[in-house]
C-alpha cells in the first residue's frame, strides 16, 4: 500500500463522555488533554516526502516533544 504516517498536531481540553457519548454536563465533570492528530499519505515508494512533511509538520507545531506523565 501506500506509505502513510501519523504525528500529533496539539492538544485540547475534552470533557468527561457519558456513556451515549454525550458531553457530561455536570458541574465539576473533568476535562482531559486529549492528543489531535494528522495523517499524511504519499505515492508509492516515495516515503521521503511524507517523513521530510512529518518532520517540519512536528518542528512548527512544537508538541514533538511533548510526552504524557510517566512516559
Amino acid at each position: 500500500g501506500h506509505p502513510q504516517m501519523i504525528l500529533r498536531a496539539g492538544f485540547t481540553q475534552t470533557p468527561s463522555r457519558t456513556l451515549t457519548g454525550a458531553a457530561a454536563s455536570q458541574i465539576g465533570s473533568q476535562t482531559f488533554r486529549t492528543p489531535r492528530g494528522i495523517s499524511l499519505w504519499a505515492n508509492i515508494f516515495e516515503e521521503g516526502k511524507i517523513i521530510a512533511l512529518g518532520r517540519a509538520l512536528e518542528a512548527r507545531l512544537g508538541v514533538g516533544a511533548q510526552r504524557p506523565p510517566g512516559f
